[in-house]
Order: C-alpha cells, then sequence, then structure tokens
C-alpha cells in the first residue's frame, strides 16, 4: 500500500470520529513532540478498547492505524490520544443511553459503506460507475435520514433538559427568601466555628 493513501485513509478516519491533531501538519518540527507530551494518556485497556472498537466499525482504517504503529509511532499516538476522547465519549453515551450509541455505531458504518463506494467508483467503468452511483445515493438518503433523526433526538432531549433548568430557576425566584436565609445560616454557622 502507498504511503500517501495510508496517510489519506488515517486522516479520512480523523474526521470520520470528529478529531482534529493539532500540530500534526509540523510533524517534522520538533515542537509537534509536544503534542504528545500534551495529550491525554492513553491507558492499555483504552488503547485496546478503542482498537477493537475502530476494527468493529472500520476494519481498513483499523489495519492502516496499526500499520502506524510501526512505521510512524508518534502519528499512531497522537491518533489514539485523539480517538481516547472519543471513546470516553461513547461508552458515556453506551451506559446511558444504549440507542443513541446504537444509532452512532450505525451512522459511521454507513458513512465508511459511502466512502468505500466512493473510492470503488473513482476505479470503476463506466457501467459499474452508475450501480454504484445508484448504490452510494441510496446509502447517503439512508445516511441523511439517520443524521437528520440523530440531530432531532438530540434537539429534543436539548428542549427537555431546558424545560427542567427554567422550572429549576423559576422555583428558585419562587423561593428566593428561603434560598437567601439558608445561605445566611450556613454562612454563619461555618464563621462561628472559626470563632474564639
Amino acid at each position: 500500500m502507498k504511503w500517501n493513501s495510508m496517510i489519506w485513509g488515517v486522516w479520512v478516519f480523523l474526521i470520520m470520529f470528529g478529531i482534529s491533531v493539532p500540530g500534526l501538519a509540523r510533524q517534522r518540527n520538533p515542537r509537534a513532540q509536544n503534542v504528545v507530551e500534551q495529550a491525554v494518556s492513553l491507558t492499555q485497556e483504552e488503547e485496546d478498547e478503542a482498537l477493537r472498537l475502530l476494527q468493529e466499525t472500520d476494519p481498513g482504517r483499523y489495519d492502516r492505524v496499526l500499520q502506524l504503529k510501526t512505521s510512524n509511532p508518534l502519528m499512531y499516538q497522537q491518533i489514539m490520544n485523539q480517538f481516547a476522547r472519543q471513546l470516553r465519549n461513547l461508552k458515556r453515551i453506551k451506559a446511558n443511553d444504549p440507542e443513541t450509541y446504537k444509532r452512532i455505531l450505525q451512522e459511521r458504518r454507513m458513512d465508511r459503506d459511502c466512502r468505500d463506494l466512493a473510492e470503488a467508483w473513482k476505479t470503476a467503468d463506466t457501467d459499474e460507475q452508475k450501480r454504484i452511483e445508484n448504490q452510494l445515493k441510496e446509502k447517503l438518503n439512508i445516511l441523511f435520514d439517520l443524521r437528520q433523526k440523530n440531530r432531532e433526538l438530540e434537539i429534543r432531549r436539548l428542549e427537555e433538559r431546558l424545560q427542567e433548568l427554567k422550572e429549576k430557576n423559576r422555583l428558585r425566584m419562587a423561593n428566593k427568601q428561603d434560598i437567601v436565609e439558608n445561605r445566611f445560616q450556613e454562612l454563619i454557622e461555618k464563621s462561628s466555628v472559626l470563632e474564639w
């Protein structure tokens, strides 16, 4: 596999998972070495889990990232450290909302399938391109609908959270005097402990 196509695949992986790698463009610059030091450290368990998730959701990118482990350890470490944040977020989502987790993975798999079809289209003959175009457009329509559904669910959650906050704020305003008095008593009691 050519080095350029491997780098391209890694960048697609980074974009797919919403990862940015600060300083990556300056990799030959010695200051880029600090990027790894500043990044969130990844435990071996987290690295293994991240690789398992990547293998499950995008086997092609998994292979490329593994190749980087030996061919470019700095880039590998940067990618894995950035992916650690995504993994932690996914674990939180999986624990709190398994349905959303499934939809996110489905969206990522569908996106990978679309990218793979686009790559196949580039090397296909004219007849095959027509068939691939139809498949790709169908998948893109499904992906769009899935993303819209995810956004609508997120909007609904945000609206519910906003309503909760408004209600709490209304209750606080209605009980302002009690809240102020409670805080006053807390402060007086704390300061009385410090008195001689």
